[in-house]
């Protein structure tokens, strides 16, 4: 039998408190980065839970930080001091199967194009010497936007950057092997003469990790080609394939920019922003479009996703104007951005004022309806191209941007910061193991699910003292030897508002912990009230049975 959670009238919820316990902002140094160049941020967990930041500062030291989510501290590397004062140079990030990171960078359309290694795994505070990667396509524009990604069936990592032709352009390396392949070209514009009306496909690449890696593009620039769509693609086994398996070429073959899936062809031109794969496998994107001109100050943000048949577009909301000031770079948005461990979350920066804010933004159908909450309420200054590190779940939810004025991509005045709710440590031990007793023919039907006690009226409500912290009764229904193990957390509209979790030994009704996130203190301290609904998993600990989520409402009132 699986692992259920039932409600019934009076019943309270059976979960456990995995909650947020610290939420805050964690600033990493002055500086930023585009948005071009990924992995910007990881979170990799090994000996260590840590967070990896990688950007340039306004004085053009390429850095690379690192946060603790166990020590809460940070420790940060100059990769290359004063190389140059443009967000082009920031770096991208890799982590190896042994957990030695990778640094990527070079300066914007420069030579060369460095990359570093570290001394030892998950330290970012000793670094073996700059390599120097010396195959790239030929042309006058050199490297810019690095984008590592490794396939582990294939054993081998891909090198993605914007090559001397300005194609999209790829190496290769085998694990275990120091040399990279000749570069080759992914996409190629045909009769791209150099100059500044020269055509430049923009690419955003994401992977499973094991075999398949997903690029969604444009065409040309925006503000410099009338006509700019986005374009999506994929490679696999050694070939370039459409959404639906179609074959386009071998690997090493380009394509022409317009040869893969039309995603969108709107007014005006567009430019993407993101491409994540969700849980089944099929690619997710958001892009920015500008439907009146090229100097347009009603920028769009957009979500699509492949269907299984074909790609369903969304508006999400309008973003605002550029934040580049000066009317140089008249379309760059404040940026948008998808949680690649769940896709149906996006990050964003729009307008307000003359501020822009962080906010996360929450589909349940595919793009169709959204929910929103805010992560920079009532900032006065501009909070821009938004990320959420690769890996992070199930860490919790850590959101980094850029904050500051941001006159252009040559002249940062922005800082790197965060928004970081680390679950604390669980409220309860795991019990020890059962001591082997004598051998028994086991029950063709053991009892093995997780139930709400149905109990006196009023236990559908939780009290929660001044810290956020509660109590919530529970009633496991479970083999004798077992235990049940629940966690959730608490939602509305808004977002997260705490979790809940713990242990109930078999056949007993107790109790778990309830805690509140700091955006949840602080709202059931105005109101004095809330009305949550509790998302659940619960699991048997001895790993007999199959998760189930359920989800039940709650009432969470202040005790005074």
């Amino acid at each position: 039998m699986g692992w259920s959670i039932l409600v019934g009238a009076g019943c309270v919820l059976c979960l456990a408190l995995a909650g947020s316990a610290s939420a805050g902002e964690v600033r990493f140094g002055d500086g930023g980065w585009s948005w071009f160049q990924d992995p910007r941020a990881i979170t990799h967990r090994g000996a260590h839970t840590r967070t990896y930041v990688g950007f340039v500062t306004p004085t053009g030291d390429v850095t690379v930080a690192s946060y603790d989510h166990a020590t809460k501290q940070v420790a940060r590397f100059v990769l290359h001091a004063a190389l140059q004062e443009d967000d082009h140079a920031s770096p991208a990030l890799f982590v190896r199967p042994d957990g030695r990171l990778v640094a990527f960078y070079a300066k914007h359309s420069g030579t060369p194009f460095y990359y570093r290694t570290t001394v030892n795994p998950e330290d970012v505070t000793s670094w073996g010497t700059a390599q120097i990667l010396d195959t790239n396509t030929a042309g006058p524009y050199g490297f810019t936007y690095p984008n590592p990604i490794r396939l582990a069936t294939e054993r081998r990592t891909y090198l993605f950057w914007r090559g001397g032709n300005l194609d999209p352009t790829f190496s290769i390396q085998k694990d275990g092997e120091t040399g990279w392949a000749a570069a080759r070209s992914l996409i190629h514009v045909p009769n791209n003469q150099p100059g500044p009306s020269a055509e430049r496909p923009y690419v955003k690449y994401a992977s499973d990790g094991e075999d398949t890696i997903h690029f969604a593009y444009t065409n040309a620039h925006p503000n410099e080609t009338p006509d700019v769509n986005i374009y999506y693609g994929r490679i696999r086994a050694g070939r370039v394939e459409a959404v639906d398996g179609a074959d386009l070429a071998e690997l090493g073959t380009p394509i022409l920019p317009r040869d893969a899936d039309l995603v969108f062809d709107g007014a005006g031109p567009a430019w993407i922003h993101d491409v994540a794969v969700g849980a089944d496998g099929r690619p997710v994107m958001v892009f920015a479009t500008f439907p009146t001109s090229t100097s347009a100050t009603d920028h769009l943000y957009h979500y699509a996703r492949w269907n299984g048949s074909s790609w369903d577009v969304h508006q999400i909301t309008p973003a605002g104007g550029s934040i580049s000031t000066g009317g140089r770079s008249p379309l760059y948005s404040g940026g948008i951005t998808l949680d690649h461990d769940d896709p149906s979350n996006v990050y964003l920066s729009r307008q307000v004022g003359q501020a822009w804010w962080v906010e996360a933004w929450k589909t349940t159908d595919g793009g169709a309806t959204w929910a929103s909450r805010t992560l920079t309420p009532g900032s006065t200054v501009k909070n821009v191209r938004p990320l959420s590190p690769r890996g992070n779940e199930p860490n919790g939810e850590m959101v980094l941007w850029m904050s500051g004025a941001y006159p252009n991509y040559n002249t940062l005045q922005t800082a790197v910061t965060s928004f970081i709710e680390d679950p604390p440590p669980p409220v309860f031990e795991p019990p020890a193991p059962p001591t082997p007793g004598p051998t028994t023919t086991p029950t063709t039907s053991p009892v093995s699910d997780v139930r709400l006690a149905r109990a006196s009226p009023g236990s559908g409500v939780v009290r929660v003292g001044p810290r956020g912290g509660g109590r919530l009764a529970v009633h496991c229904r479970a083999e004798a030897s077992d235990r049940c193990k629940v966690s959730g957390s608490l939602r509305r509209a808004a977002g997260r508002l705490g979790a809940i979790s713990g242990t109930v030994g078999a056949g007993r009704r107790a109790t778990v912990a309830v805690r509140l996130t700091r955006r949840g203190r602080v709202q059931i301290q105005r109101a004095g009230q809330l009305r949550v609904r509790v998302v659940a998993t619960s699991s048997s600990l001895s790993g007999r049975g199959s998760p189930v989520r359920g989800k039940v409402r709650l009432v969470l009132r202040r005790r005074r």
